[in-house]
Formats: structure tokens, C-alpha cells, sequence
């Protein structure tokens, strides 16, 4: 049996992957706004306007700079691989944005983001609210109310693909004017659907905004309400697959599920310290949904990804710089304590061994005997 411990793709529940096979119950096109009305009930209780978008989530912030945005600069926060992206997207689409930048696994302090502010007036920012990839979680109220404070016109962003699974409901309009995240991360859903929550001014905005590609009209889809877009029936198993988890999320109950995921990621991060490896992000800002630990000096971080793959259990590697130095562990979805105590045993494992060939490398008479043979 395969265990999943990989920020993207996230590890997708059994349960989940059967549900793909169902043959349609409803009608396929009332399925999404279903599902609409569940992720409000749920996660984005605030939210004037849920939708359901057959993307991933490399695609999304596209749509996101093409819906909402102009020739007005905008600010993007950088932290990690993940908002790292967001640059490629934005150059590519000829956008006039500046950067929040902060060192991978670090937060973006008040100061900071005060001078960004008083220097000059954004139209938009962008936060990546969890990068599993330096496992680090922003406290997107603070920035937002700083935000809110000195430029109420700026329209605050959130990617949420991370923090969507890590079983906490999220305020849309007060915090964040758009939360939007690709649901094949930290919420366990096979790759191919993107949820987008809307505040009210967030919506009137894409009224107005034409954009460039493609791009979130309300109005347009408003007018087909009677004759829906067809992608539903493309996407019907991932829709069968969403409703699912749906259903094992609110079976287990958001705080029960946020509980467990940080219990994990504790229990994680006590092994960690307890075997020498240092984590990546700051004290006091860990993601409950992945932890990224440096490497130990005897050996190379695709030594235990692959000593791991070969027992059947899939950790990440983390991309760019970080790759030779960090790997990460996501326990996120339906990870439970059986599953951890899994992974445990094989790095337990692993990490004995490389002790022991090291403590017999640096041992002279093996040195001695090694020399004569």
C-alpha cells in the first residue's frame, strides 16, 4: 500500500478515488452549484459568490490577474516556491508588480509591509497563505487589517490551496476580498478543479473588468443559468470525488479535522528535534499542513526520498534552491495518527542506519582493516 506524504499532488483518501467511479445520480450540471452551496456552508460563510472552475492550481492565478486586475501596480508577497510562481505569471502577462519579499521560511513583518504601503498605492496584493514548501503559515488578519488601514481601495488576494485543507474556516470580505485555491493539495481531491470565493466588491469587480484570456464574469456565467457551460460533464468524476471528501469533512467536523492536523504536525516536529534535524520555517509560524526539515550532513535529500519511496511511502522534495538542502513532509487530508507512526518507523529506520555507517566510517579500526583489504 502507498502512503502520500507530498504537498502537491496531496495524498487522495481511498474513499475519495472510489467515489470517482459512481455513475451520475443528478443532474450533471446542478452538481457544481451543489457543491457551491456546500464549500460556503463550510469554509466561506462570508462569501458573497462560490465557484466551482475546472482548473488546477497552476492555472488559477492567471485567471485571478486576468479577472481582477489592470495596468494599476500590484504588490505580490514572496516567501516560498509557491508565491514564487506568481512572478513567472505575472511577467508573462506584463503586469506592473513590485515585490513583498521575505527569505524562504520566513514571515513578512509589519515594518515591512508599512514601508511597502507608505512608498506606493497597489491596486491589488497578493498573499500565499500556507507554502508547503517552506512551511510556514501568514497571519493574513494582521496584514489585512494594516492593509485595510492605510489603502482601503487595495484589494487583498489569498491563495489558499494549502490552507483550505487544514480544517479552519475562512472569512472572506473583512480579511480577504478573494480566496482562491486548486483543490489536488492539502483538500485531497484528484488534480483538475479550483474553488474561487468572492467578497461583494470582489464580485462587482468582475463586472467591470474585461480582462485579458480568460477571466471571472459573473455576469456572463449569470446569463447562462438556464443553459449551463458543459464542463460539468467533463469534470463529473472529480465532481463525484469532491462530494466525497465533502462528505468526510463534515462527518469529522472542521475543528476535529484541524485538531488532528496539528497534532500530527507536532508530533512530526517533536521526531524532528528529537533525531537532529532543523525545520526551515520560523519558530512560532509553522503550517499545520507541512513540515520542511534540512537534511543531516551524512546524506542527501534524495537519498531518504528515495529510501522512503522504496517502502512504498512518498515524502517531497522541495523545488529551486531548497532542493539539495530540504525535504518536506505534508500531513494533510486524511492522515492519521496509523499513518504517521508508519512514516516514522521507515525514517526511524533510515536515520539509524546512516548512523551506523558513519559511526563505522569513522571508526580507526575499521579504517585499518579497510586499508589492509
Amino acid at each position: 500500500m502507498k502512503y502520500t506524504f507530498t504537498p502537491f499532488p496531496g495524498a487522495v483518501a481511498p474513499a475519495v478515488l472510489a467515489a470517482m467511479a459512481r455513475p451520475y445520480s443528478v443532474d450533471v450540471n446542478e452538481l457544481p452549484r451543489l457543491h457551491e452551496i456546500r464549500f460556503r456552508e463550510i469554509f466561506f460563510s462570508d462569501a458573497a459568490q462560490v465557484a466551482l472552475l475546472p482548473q488546477r492550481r497552476e492555472a488559477l492565478f492567471e485567471l485571478i490577474l486576468n479577472s481582477f486586475t489592470d495596468a494599476s501596480p500590484i504588490l505580490l508577497g514572496v516567501n516560498g516556491p509557491i508565491s514564487s510562481q506568481m512572478m513567472t505569471v505575472a511577467k508573462a502577462l506584463n503586469k506592473d508588480f513590485e515585490i513583498l519579499d521575505a527569505s524562504y521560511g520566513s514571515v513578512f513583518r509589519k515594518a515591512q509591509l508599512t514601508k511597502a504601503l507608505d512608498q506606493e498605492s497597489y491596486s491589488a496584493i497578493f498573499f500565499v497563505e500556507i507554502d508547503p514548501y517552506s512551511g510556514v503559515r501568514l497571519d493574513i488578519p494582521t496584514y489585512a487589517e494594516l492593509i485595510r488601514r492605510t489603502q482601503p481601495d487595495a484589494m487583498i488576494f489569498v491563495d489558499a490551496s494549502s490552507a483550505l485543507g487544514a480544517g479552519k474556516p475562512l472569512r472572506v470580505g473583512p480579511d480577504v476580498d478573494v480566496y482562491y485555491a486548486g483543490l489536488d493539495g492539502s483538500f485531497g481531491v484528484p488534480a483538475g478543479l479550483s474553488v474561487v470565493a468572492l467578497s461583494e466588491r470582489a464580485g462587482l469587480k468582475t463586472l467591470s473588468n474585461a480582462g485579458t484570456g480568460l477571466t471571472l464574469n459573473f455576469s456572463w456565467q449569470q446569463q447562462l443559468n438556464e443553459k449551463p457551460p458543459v464542463f460539468a460533464s467533463c469534470l463529473y468524476p472529480q465532481l463525484n470525488a469532491l462530494n466525497k471528501q465533502l462528505d468526510l469533512i463534515f462527518l469529522e467536523g472542521l475543528e476535529a479535522r484541524s485538531r488532528r492536523i496539528e497534532e500530527i504536525g507536532a508530533a512530526v516536529r517533536t521526531w524532528a528535534e528529537e533525531n537532529g534535524f532543523t525545520t526551515l520555517c520560523e519558530s512560532g509560524s509553522a503550517a499545520g499542513v507541512a513540515t520542511v526539515l534540512k537534511r543531516k550532513p551524512i546524506f542527501t535529500t534524495r537519498a531518504i526520498v528515495d529510501y522512503c519511496a522504496s517502502y512504498g511511502i512518498f515524502i517531497g522534495d522541495c523545488p529551486d534552491e531548497l532542493a539539495e538542502e530540504y525535504f518536506v513532509i505534508a500531513h494533510q487530508n486524511q492522515c492519521d495518527r496509523d499513518e504517521l507512526e508508519i512514516l516514522l518507523s521507515v525514517l526511524n529506520k533510515f536515520v539509524a542506519e546512516y548512523d551506523t555507517e558513519l559511526k563505522i566510517r569513522s571508526n580507526p579500526i575499521a579504517d585499518f582493516f579497510r586499508r589492509k583489504a
